[in-house]
């Protein structure tokens, strides 16, 4: 049984069937010449993927945020550490005064709004919390993400 029989649906339509089966014979022919051209691609050593006619769309391009206002709003961020790595104790520490004097200012705030305010992951804010928890210098208020941080 051919591929094609396969994919027309039962219609009475001569017109449709018709019109069905050229998009397939199309759809056949296009494959094939996707396929060979990924094969001969391979053989001939390339690594790359076969190339396609068609471009695929990617992500938007963000607007550029003028210099000023963007180092204004957030304070300045230190260089990336790679995956896995620790914060050096003088980082942590930094963090933890600027978290807390952050929350002085602002008290009553979620770890979510103070993140995005310092222009740090919240992730990375839960050992300065932690260590400013146990010193007794926060007061924390609420369960789970509607937890709120006073300092003391």
């Amino acid at each position: 049984m051919s591929w094609s029989r396969l994919c027309v649906p039962m219609t009475n339509s001569p017109q449709i069937q018709a019109i069905i089966q050229h998009f397939i014979s199309e759809l056949s022919v296009a494959l094939a010449e996707e396929g060979s051209a990924a094969i001969r691609e391979a053989l001939a050593g390339n690594s790359g993927a076969a190339t396609t006619t068609r471009a695929k769309p990617g992500p938007k391009p963000k607007a550029a945020a003028p210099a000023a206002a963007a180092s204004a709003a957030k304070p300045a961020k230190a260089a990336k550490r790679a995956k896995g790595a620790k914060r050096t104790p003088e980082e942590l520490e930094q963090l933890t005064s600027s978290l807390l004097g952050h929350i002085r200012k602002n008290p009553g705030q979620r770890v979510e709004q103070i993140g995005k305010a310092l222009g740090v992951p919240t992730k990375e804010l839960a050992l300065p919390i932690i260590k400013l928890l146990d010193n007794k210098q926060l007061k924390k208020t609420g369960q789970k993400r509607a937890t709120s941080y006073t300092a003391r």
